[in-house]
């Protein structure tokens, strides 16, 4: 499993990498989403940079909210009437 490291903190970028496709987005799609430069995610994603606590925070607030958008947007489709 490949993991990149900052003190106590981890980025599983595997399971990363397969939230991105899951949700059919782009590494620059990400970096948009938490304020960073493509290629520092990148990096960050390719192992090669040890991601800052602030790229931690800004990821998780990202992912937080994808995941949360997507799943308002899957929630319309689904008929829960009569």
């Amino acid at each position: 499993m490949s993991m990149t490291t900052t003190g106590r903190l981890q980025v599983n970028t595997v399971r990363l990498e397969a939230f991105l496709q899951i949700y059919g987005l782009t590494r620059e799609d990400l970096a948009k989403e938490v304020g960073f430069d493509r290629s520092y995610v990148s990096k960050v994603l390719g192992g090669k940079l040890l991601p800052s606590p602030n790229f931690l925070a800004a990821l998780a607030r990202a992912l937080e909210k994808i995941a949360h958008e997507r799943r308002l947007d899957s929630a319309h489709f689904l008929h829960t009437g009569p």
